[in-house]
This record gives structure tokens, sequence and C-alpha cells, in this order.
């Protein structure tokens, strides 16, 4: 027959420091930094796209991504970085691309 034991759960202390006005100030301006480069990234990468052909067929960008449709893949993955711009939940996508247009940028 197996015991189990109960275990104790500690929760972190929560801290105790609070930011003051100048603190936010610089967060504040440091978050509008990472966003406005994070734009113009975007529109970079948007300007390349459309500027190239894409090619129709699929694309293998390495051993473990197949992509069937690039034009599409482009277009969703630019469309969630312009909707969630500066959510760093997101920068797989803006890596994404970044990779794709390296990969189109070796094959010409």
């Amino acid at each position: 027959m197996i015991s189990i034991k109960p275990t104790q759960i500690i929760h972190p202390q929560q801290p105790t420091n609070q930011l003051n006005k100048n603190d936010a100030s610089i967060i504040q301006i440091e978050e509008f930094q990472t966003v406005s480069t994070w734009s113009n990234d975007v529109q970079d990468l948007e300007q390349y796209f459309n500027s190239v052909e894409i090619p129709i067929g699929p694309v293998q960008l390495n051993q473990h991504m197949n992509i069937l449709s690039l034009s599409k893949f482009i277009e969703c993955n630019l469309n969630n970085l312009k909707t969630y711009n500066g959510n760093s939940y997101f920068i797989p996508h803006l890596e994404r691309l970044q990779t794709i247009k390296q990969y189109l940028e070796h094959e010409q």
C-alpha cells in the first residue's frame, strides 16, 4: 500500500517595496520604446514581403517547420503582430517572419 504524505504549499512573499512616480515613468518609457521598435520591425517585414515573390508550394524551413501556404503563414503572423503589438507572447511570430525573410533572401 502506498501512503501519500501531505505537502506544505509555500507562497512567495509579496514585495514590500513600491514604485515611486519616477520609477513608473521610466517603466512606461521603456515599454513605449519596445513597442515602437517592434512596430518598425513589423513594418519593415511587411514591406519586404510585399516586394518579393512568395513561393506558392510548400516550404520546408527546417526539419521541424513545414509550411504549406507561405503567403497565408506570412499574412497570419503579420496580423497577429499588428494586433498584439508589444505583447512578448507573440515574439515567436516576429522571429518566424525574420527566419522566412532570411530563407527567401538566401533562395533568390
